[in-house]
């Protein structure tokens, strides 16, 4: 059909019928009716989200991701049209999850920094002898080496923070088993 991915060239590539596909349009069109018409219930009370999108919801860490990959993506891009090879390598040891990024040994980061809306701003968490990345520990170690670790970001925290919802909560029943797989996943990259 005109709004199928797919053309004639790629029929053999054929997704179960399950599959959805959209044009680009019908998914902007659905990814802003998520952001517009998101609802949470506190204290009693039905509140519309009116600015930006909370976190717990499933949408919103993949729809971070690519929101600031366009901005990553674009300001390397750039680099490489201006046949600057050696500053586009100095990212390959950047990373990111959700709005962390980890950059090592890069100077030119801050470029990379600039290249994000005047309306976002980085804040620079490394620590004299390293830094904190998505629940790990990286620190300078003898001769050069890299010492990993857990890092536990609760005890930055003045305040108690529970570590596991409780399944009898009202919160949706896939956020705490979300929240586990999340902790086996964060001690498999470890």
């Amino acid at each position: 059909s005109k709004n199928s991915v797919f053309t004639k060239s790629t029929a053999r590539n054929v997704r179960p019928k399950s599959a959805l596909t959209f044009t680009l349009e019908e998914f902007v069109e659905l990814v802003n009716w998520l952001v517009d018409n998101t609802y949470i219930s506190n204290g009693g009370q039905c509140r519309r989200q009116c600015q930006g999108m909370p976190m717990g919801t499933n949408y919103a860490p993949p729809i971070c991701d690519l929101y600031l990959y366009v901005h990553e993506s674009s300001h390397i891009d750039q680099l490489l049209l201006e046949d600057k090879i050696e500053e586009a390598k100095a990212y390959h040891l950047t990373f990111r999850l959700i709005d962390d990024v980890l950059s090592i040994d890069n100077p030119l980061y801050e470029d990379l920094v600039k290249s994000y809306p005047s309306y976002l701003t980085a804040e620079e968490t490394s620590l004299p002898d390293g830094a904190n990345f998505t629940g790990m520990s990286i620190r300078s170690g003898p001769n050069n080496q890299i010492e990993l670790g857990v890092y536990d970001k609760r005890k930055d925290f003045p305040f108690k923070v529970v570590r596991y919802p409780n399944l009898a909560s009202e919160i949706p029943t896939n956020i705490p088993y979300g929240v586990f797989i999340g902790q086996l996943y964060r001690f498999y990259r470890i």
